[in-house]
C-alpha cells in the first residue's frame, strides 16, 4: 500500500480507533516505509503497534523504528533454545535473530527510549513439557523489556500432528 493511501485511510478512521496493528499474518519489516507509517499514525494522534519474528531486525530497521515513535513492539521469539527455535520457525537461525533482538534492546537502552513498550512472546510447541520463563529472561537480563509472554503454537486447521510425548 503506498503512504497516500495509508494516509487517506488514517485520516478517515483516525476519530473512530485506538491503534493501528501494521501487521497480520505478515511480516512488517518487509515494508519499505514502515516508520513512515508509524510516523504518520503518531501525528494523527493514532497509536502503533508490530508483531514481529525479528529475523530481519536490521540496526537500520531498529533506528527507523525508534525514531518512528511505535507505541508497542512485540518479539515472536519461536522457542527458548536453539533446537525449538530452528525447528519451529524453519530456515532462521537462532543466534542471529537473538542478536537482533538483542542489538534493539541495547540502542533502546542507550537512547533512554521510553517507546516502544517491547513484549517477548516464546512460542511453545503443544508436546514441550513447559520451558523454563527464568531461561527466557535470562536470555534478556537487563534490557527493557516490558512484558515476557508465552503462548502455544496453534493447530490451525488441524493441520499439524502431535508428536508421541
Amino acid at each position: 500500500m503506498g503512504l497516500a493511501l495509508y494516509e487517506k485511510i488514517i485520516d478517515e478512521v483516525k476519530d473512530y480507533i485506538f491503534r493501528v496493528s501494521l501487521h497480520h499474518r505478515g511480516e512488517p519489516l518487509l515494508h519499505e516505509q514502515l516508520g513512515m507509517m508509524i510516523k504518520i499514525a503518531n501525528e494523527k494522534g493514532v497509536k502503533t503497534n508490530i508483531h514481529t519474528n525479528a529475523t530481519l531486525l536490521t540496526g537500520e530497521k531498529s533506528e527507523e523504528i525508534l525514531e518512528s515513535g511505535l507505541d508497542e513492539l512485540h518479539f515472536s521469539f519461536d522457542g527458548e533454545d536453539k533446537d525449538t527455535f530452528e525447528k519451529m520457525r524453519k530456515g532462521a537461525d537462532y543466534e542471529r535473530t537473538l542478536k537482533n533482538i538483542v542489538n534493539f534492546l541495547k540502542l533502546k537502552k542507550k537512547r533512554k527510549s521510553r517507546k516502544p513498550r517491547v513484549e517477548i512472546q516464546v512460542l511453545k510447541p503443544y508436546t514441550s513439557a513447559g520451558g523454563s520463563d527464568k531461561k527466557l529472561k535470562d536470555l534478556f537480563h537487563g534490557l527493557p523489556v516490558d512484558i515476557f509472554s508465552a503462548g502455544i503454537l496453534l493447530n490451525w486447521g488441524g493441520n499439524f500432528k502431535k508428536e508421541a510425548e
